[in-house]
């Protein structure tokens, strides 16, 4: 058995995963889950975004927030809470992936339609292609312009 190999405690996983870290014995995963199950105060939370939603101006006549989307669960679920929980009228954004797949435009269609929300997609120019270079050469990926297009863009 090798001495390096191990498996968090808890779940199981071994530390030959990628991007999974660990303190002591417990992968970083089942920290997190402990935390969002014991510590966090969901009452207190759902107050707070009531406030939040009591703050904005709702006599806006075209939006009323800005939701950045990828058309995954996550962004679907924030969008749900938004138009049918919160009553919002927010506008989806969302940054082209470097291969938008026809299941991708299928979800970020999907989403607008079933939320009946308009979408700006940012759609990449030729100079993207330059930066996927620069990117690679300079940080050693060439998702690089996408990863830091998805977080400037919204």
């Amino acid at each position: 058995m090798n001495a390096n190999y191990y498996r968090c405690r808890n779940c199981l996983l071994p530390n030959t995963k990628p991007d999974l870290h660990f303190e002591g014995d417990v992968c970083l995963a089942c920290k997190f889950t402990k935390y969002h199950d014991e510590e966090i105060d969901w009452s207190a939370r759902k107050k707070e975004f009531e406030d939040l939603v009591k703050d904005i101006n709702k006599k806006n006549d075209v939006y009323d927030c800005l939701i950045a989307v990828s058309g995954g669960k996550d962004s679907t679920y924030q969008t749900y809470l938004a138009t049918k929980v919160a009553k919002l009228k927010p506008l989806l954004v969302s940054f082209e992936p470097s291969c938008l797949t026809e299941i991708g435009k299928h979800n970020l269609d999907n989403l607008s339609n079933t939320f009946n929300c308009d979408l700006l997609l940012l759609k990449k120019s030729s100079t993207y292609r330059k930066l996927a270079r620069i990117g690679f050469d300079l940080v050693g990926d060439h998702e690089w312009p996408n990863h830091v297009g998805i977080f400037c863009w919204p």
